[in-house]
């Protein structure tokens, strides 16, 4: 009997891959710039945004978070603020109820 190839991304796999995982940026504090280092917060929005493994990322992210509150999310994830990451969640769950 043969099985189909394992098609699913494993965290340790598609982390990697992201931008955040290599040098310069990996273990850097770029990612989480305070709202008055706003050069510093977007220059890690953009890189973000532009990042391989976005989606696997903001799925990770959306369901590490899950029903955390704002003042428990931290540093730019999957290319959003802690605070559009909160709104995010929240609009889905207004979705899911209607």
């Amino acid at each position: 009997m043969t099985h189909a190839p394992d098609t699913l991304v494993r965290l340790a796999e598609w982390a990697a891959n992201a931008v955040c995982a290599r040098p310069p940026y990996a273990g850097s504090d770029l990612w989480y710039a305070d709202q008055g280092e706003a050069a510093n917060r977007l220059l890690a929005i953009n890189l973000c945004r532009a990042c391989p493994v976005i989606d696997a990322c903001r799925a990770a992210t959306a369901k590490e978070e899950a029903g955390k509150s704002l003042k428990h999310r931290h540093g730019v994830r999957a290319g959003m603020t802690p605070r559009q990451r909160w709104l995010a969640e929240l609009q889905r769950q207004q979705l899911a109820q209607s």
